[in-house]
């Protein structure tokens, strides 16, 4: 066969995970870009777990393997019968529609040191210490979070 291409350390490494994450065990993943910020964060490491397709919903933040791509986090926005349709929450844009192949679990928490922050448990805090999001300021977060990401892709892209 002319088109073998043995498989990377890194596609061994995340079939690894998947098939742990099916097993049961949870599994950690670092964050990697500004794709879900201000929401989940570059170098902070969240805890996944596999749920079963059929019982996620919208909103959850799952993380998928594109093909020939590291995996990714990205909130699921709806299934479009086995695929699953999900955005970055510092996207424009809404992703090309997964197959069920590429998805490996959902974020269950983010690790802080010693301590698993849920995000059940992290919201109602947040809002008990810091009242209600301001919707203005998370549209500018948003907004900032966006051009910033489209000046390092202009950045890596040349």
């Amino acid at each position: 066969c002319t088109n073998f291409r043995p498989p990377s350390a890194r596609d061994i490494f995340v079939e690894l995970k998947k098939e742990l994450l099916r097993r049961g065990c949870q599994q950690t993943f670092k964050g990697m870009g500004l794709s879900m910020f201000p929401n989940l964060l570059p170098g902070r490491t969240y805890i996944v777990i596999y749920v079963p397709i059929g019982r996620l919903k919208p909103g959850d933040v799952v993380v998928v393997r594109p093909e020939g791509s590291p995996p990714m986090a990205h909130r699921l926005v709806r299934r479009e019968g086995p695929f699953l349709v999900t955005k970055g929450d510092a996207c424009d844009q809404e992703d090309a529609p997964h197959p069920p192949k590429a998805y490996l679990g959902k974020i269950q928490a983010m690790r802080l040191g010693p301590f698993e922050v849920r995000p059940s448990i992290s919201e109602p805090l947040l809002r008990r210490f810091y009242g209600r999001p301001d919707p203005e300021l998370c549209l500018q977060a948003a907004s900032w979070a966006r051009w910033l990401r489209r000046r390092l892709d202009q950045a890596h892209s040349s």
